[in-house]
This record gives C-alpha cells, sequence and structure tokens, in this order.
C-alpha cells in the first residue's frame, strides 16, 4: 500500500499526494498517466488504492475515502465529474463502498477522461506543426479518416470551423476542436 495514504484522517503526516518522482538515472520511474495504463495494471492500482483506504481492514470505505484515493491516484477528475457518475450508478456521498462497488466506480470514473484525452490526441495529430491550431484541411482528414465522409458533408465542417472559429481566422484552436468533437462525435 501506498505509505502516504496509511496514516488515518487527520493524523500528521497524512498526505493525499503522491510520492514525487524522480527523473535521475536509477531513479524510480514516473508512472505513467491513467489514459495509457492496461486494464490489468488498472485493476491492481484500483486494488492496492482499496487497500490502501480500508485503514480498519472491514471491508468497505466512506465517500470521503473514495474521493482521496481518487485524488491521490491522480485520474484527473473533478468531485463534480464524480458525483455524476455516481449518480449514474445510484449512488451517494452517504454510500458505504465495498470493493466491488469502489472498482466499478473507478473503472467509470477513469473511462470518463478517455474520450476527452482521445480527442487531445487527435487534435494534436492533426496539429503536426503544433501551431496550437487546425484548419479545414486538417478537419477533412480526420472525417475521412474516421470513415464519416458520407455523413459529415463538407458544407458541415465550414459551418463548423466558421461556428468555432471564435477571431475569424479560418482555423480551430483545441478547445475549439474539443467542442466540434462533441458536437459531431468524431471521436
Amino acid at each position: 500500500p501506498a505509505p502516504w495514504l496509511l496514516a488515518p484522517p487527520g493524523v500528521p503526516g497524512r498526505d493525499v499526494r503522491p510520492p514525487p518522482t524522480h527523473s535521475r538515472p536509477g531513479s524510480p520511474k514516473k508512472m505513467p498517466t491513467s489514459s495509457f495504463r492496461t486494464q490489468v495494471e488498472r485493476e491492481q492500482e484500483i486494488k492496492t488504492a482499496f487497500r490502501a483506504i480500508d485503514i480498519d481492514e472491514s471491508g468497505e470505505v466512506d465517500y470521503d475515502a473514495v474521493i482521496m484515493a481518487i485524488e491521490a491516484l491522480g485520474i484527473g477528475v473533478t468531485k463534480t465529474e464524480v458525483h455524476d457518475v455516481m449518480r449514474q450508478m445510484g449512488l451517494f456521498s452517504e454510500s458505504v463502498f465495498d470493493f466491488d462497488l469502489f472498482r466499478d466506480l473507478l473503472l467509470k470514473v477513469y473511462g470518463y477522461r478517455q474520450p476527452l484525452q482521445a480527442t487531445l490526441d487527435n487534435f494534436a495529430l492533426m496539429d503536426k506543426k503544433r501551431k496550437g491550431h487546425i484548419n479545414i484541411k486538417d478537419l477533412r482528414q480526420l472525417v475521412s479518416s474516421a470513415g464519416l465522409k458520407d455523413i459529415v458533408k463538407e458544407d458541415d465542417l465550414d459551418q463548423m470551423v466558421h461556428f468555432f472559429d471564435r477571431d475569424g481566422d479560418g482555423t480551430v484552436d483545441q478547445e475549439d476542436f474539443v467542442k466540434i468533437v462533441g458536437v459531431t462525435g468524431l471521436e
């Protein structure tokens, strides 16, 4: 278990931040971000996190412990997003979580950010020169490679760029691209 999670709440020394990582040769490697972890690694990480927050070894943890684990794991979701997932699962902040419920919640929370990460990765692939924006030509390539040429027409792309292009330069920045993908489902 992560030693930085072992002290009970309110005890000096309890810190929800993961221990620092080092990049010197021979130092421990930095853990990859959640979007790159394999399912097996993710399952093991969830088991370890549950054991670390189940301080009394009862097999159950409360909402505060779950939030602490999510923050410590660095999943990158807000409490509001966690609450959204919990509502979808019929859970409340008063809920008690056994391991299975904890695992199901965390897997859904991990999945909550993956579509956004895929969208950001797609933007980065199209913005090959790292200009910070893409143009209509880049969008055409995405639509074509996603096999959506028959669904998303040229006029649709023109309208999207026009609608999401806030400064009128004929390009779409990363934030605007996320909005376009959300509207069209291009992922």
